[in-house]
C-alpha cells in the first residue's frame, strides 16, 4: 500500500504471496509491486520517505532479513540489503504481529495505552509486546513467539520441533485436523454439504468448518469453542508474565470470533 503522512491509503495492490519460492523470487515479486505502485500513483520516488515491510515468521529486524518462515516456506529473505539496492529510500522489516501492534499503538485502541499485547490468530499464532509505549523485540527478535509456548507437554509434535505448542492447539491447522477426526470417526456433522466434492477432505478449509459452525453444526461450533479454550490458557500465561493494561485479538481467525471469544473469556475470567 502507499500511504501519505496523514495516514491517508494513496494505493494498493493485493497479490499471491509466492509461498516457498526462491529468495530471487520473493524480492522479484517485491520490487515489481512497489514500482508499480509508484508509477501508478504517479509519485516520484524521491517524495518516498520509506517502506515497512511486515512478514510472518522471526525476522532480524536491525539487518532487515527474514530469517525463516514456516508458514511462507521462505528463509534468508534479505529484504532490506536488496531493497535499499534498487530503491533510494530506507527498508524496514519487523514481524507481522509486530506492525499489526505498531498500528495499534498509533492509531488504534493502543493509541493511550503504554502496555499492552497485540495476538493474532490463524494460520499462526503469535503476539507483539508493548512496553513502556515501545515494541518490545527481545535480544534476537524473537520476543512475541505467543504460539510456541507449552500448554500440553505431552501434545503433538509441532515444526518448531517441540510438543505441546500452543499454535498445535489453535491455529487454522488444528481446526482442519479436528473435524477431518470427527469425519474419520463417522460423527454427526453437515460438513460435507460445504464441499464441491463430499468425499474430497483435502479441500476442508477454516471457512468450510465455519460454515458449518454458522449454520449450527454443533462438531464444527465445539472445534471453535476448543480453539478458544486453549488460547485462554495461552493468554492467562501472558497476563502473569506481563500483567499488561489491554489485549487485542486480531488476524484472520478473528472472523469466527462470535464463536472462539465467549468461551475463551469465560476461560480467562
Amino acid at each position: 500500500g502507499l500511504v501519505n503522512m496523514k495516514s491517508k491509503v494513496l494505493g494498493q495492490r493485493f497479490i499471491p504471496s509466492p509461498i516457498k519460492s526462491s529468495e530471487k523470487i520473493v524480492l522479484e515479486v517485491l520490487i515489481k509491486t512497489i514500482r508499480d505502485l509508484i508509477n501508478k500513483n504517479h509519485i516520484k520516488a524521491e517524495k518516498i520517505v520509506g517502506c515497512g515491510i511486515g512478514v510472518s515468521g522471526l525476522v532480524n529486524q536491525k539487518e532487515g532479513i527474514l530469517v525463516f518462515s514456516k508458514i511462507l516456506g521462505w528463509k534468508k529473505i534479505r529484504f532490506k540489503e536488496f531493497l535499499e539496492k534498487e530503491f533510494n529510500f530506507p527498508i524496514f522489516v519487523d514481524k507481522d504481529v509486530n506492525v499489526l501492534t505498531l498500528a495499534e499503538k498509533r492509531f488504534g485502541v493502543g493509541k493511550k495505552i503504554n502496555n499492552f499485547i497485540c495476538i493474532t490468530i490463524g494460520k499462526g499464532v503469535g503476539a507483539g509486546i508493548v512496553i513502556k509505549g515501545d515494541i518490545y523485540h527481545g535480544k534476537y527478535g524473537g520476543a512475541g513467539d505467543f504460539g510456541h509456548i507449552i500448554i500440553d507437554k505431552d501434545g503433538p509434535l509441532c515444526y518448531c520441533g517441540k510438543r505441546g505448542c500452543l499454535e498445535t492447539f489453535s491455529s487454522d491447522q488444528f481446526i482442519i485436523n479436528k473435524i477431518k477426526e470427527a469425519l474419520s470417526n463417522q460423527r454427526e456433522t453437515i460438513i460435507k454439504d460445504f464441499l464441491k466434492k463430499k468425499e474430497d477432505l483435502n479441500s476442508i478449509t477454516v471457512d468450510t468448518v465455519l460454515k458449518a459452525a454458522q449454520k449450527g453444526d454443533v462438531i464444527s461450533k465445539n472445534i471453535f469453542q476448543e480453539v478458544g479454550e486453549n488460547l485462554a490458557m495461552g493468554i492467562v500465561n501472558l497476563i502473569s508474565l506481563f500483567d499488561p493494561e489491554l489485549i487485542v485479538v486480531g488476524g484472520e481467525g478473528v472472523k469466527a470470533s462470535e464463536l472462539i471469544f465467549p468461551t475463551m473469556l469465560k476461560v480467562i475470567r
